[in-house]
């Protein structure tokens, strides 16, 4: 009786040990292979623009994000907006020209009434991806003044609803496996009040 339970306890130990071993092997195999899941990165406009010298971008994790949508760290290539091609190589070149142009256009149709608020100027920030298709979706005011927010939001959806329409497609961001990535940006847009 004495044996039967000391070889119960021996091969349940050794069971225990053959598990383990297989989950480390699994997880360690899992770890060496790149994920093939859709990228998502989070990344201000600015922080991509003060960071023109690093080879590619540590990008911080948002904590208003579920974590695990957070799967590649680093954004190699920045999005390019057409006519910015010339700054291929240059990422705060790119990004600068990125950001010109979708200020450029929001002016276009910006309803530039200013609110009925005393102040010099409004401002809100938003916050929008370029998906994988080069479309900008997913646009929110992330704070500012709650007087300007609705304008701000529209203007930006009217502007990637004209690029939709015309066809204009923005080179989406890559990893460092070259996958398109969905890049999550935030952008400042500021009303000056015309009577101050």
């Amino acid at each position: 009786m004495k044996n039967l339970k000391r070889n119960s306890i021996i091969y349940i130990s050794i069971g225990l040990f053959i598990i383990l071993f297989l989950l480390w092997s699994i997880i360690a195999i899992r770890k060496s292979l790149p994920n093939l899941k859709d990228s998502l990165a989070v990344v201000s406009i600015e922080e991509l623009f003060n960071k023109d010298k690093k080879e590619s971008f540590d990008i911080e994790e948002d904590t208003k994000l579920d974590k695990k949508d957070l799967i590649v760290n680093k954004v190699v290539e920045v999005p390019v907006y057409p006519g910015c091609e010339d700054f291929i190589g240059n990422k705060s070149e790119l990004i600068g020209c990125l950001s010109d142009n979708l200020d450029r256009h929001i002016l276009d149709v910006l309803d530039t009434e200013f609110p009925n608020v005393n102040k010099d100027r409004v401002e809100v920030n938003l916050e929008f991806y370029i998906n994988r298709k080069g479309l900008i979706t997913d646009i929110r005011a992330v704070d500012g003044d709650n007087e300007f927010k609705v304008q701000a939001v529209s203007a930006l959806r009217q502007v990637a609803d004209d690029l939709k329409k015309s066809g204009i497609r923005i080179e989406p961001a890559k990893d460092e496996y070259g996958r398109y990535m969905k890049l999550l940006l935030r952008n400042k847009v500021v009303l000056l009040n015309p009577d101050k």
